[in-house]
């Protein structure tokens, strides 16, 4: 019986390839984790790569604005004075402030004070809340 043979994905050397199954792309577990610690290196060196193209630029960009603003003529500054000013800020009003309900005095028993919600109370209570003129 004849073995089919496959070449590793990471060494190139040649190694035999059971009958059944997904065929293998590494010929070791050792080979499988050299080749995924290089894919991740390649992959943080172009990310640092990008990251320092992109911080070279902002740079250049920098430089680049300051100067411009060095070598502006006074025209360009009138200019710049004459443009449409920025919209007025928004006045918006103040809340109306409601005077609150005041405390209770605290030299009152709890029980003989008067409940501003009567209709919380028990109804044999309601009764000894409110006197007959209804205060």
């Amino acid at each position: 019986m004849e073995r089919r043979l496959r070449i590793c994905a990471h060494c190139d050397s040649e190694f035999p390839v059971a009958s059944t199954g997904r065929p293998p792309t590494y010929c070791s577990a050792a080979c499988r984790k050299k080749a995924w610690e290089d894919a991740r290196l390649q992959k943080l060196v172009k990310e640092a790569t990008v990251v320092a193209v992109a911080k070279v630029l902002a740079a250049e960009q920098r430089k680049s604005r300051a100067e411009n603003r060095q070598n502006e003529t006074r025209q360009a500054a009138e200019n710049r004075q004459n443009e449409t000013p920025p919209p007025a800020p928004v006045v918006v009003p103040a809340p109306v402030v409601r005077p609150a309900i005041p405390p209770a005095d605290p030299s009152t028993p709890r029980a003989g004070r008067r409940s501003i919600f009567p209709s919380f109370r028990w109804p044999q209570q309601q009764g000894e809340l409110f006197g007959a003129d209804g205060e």
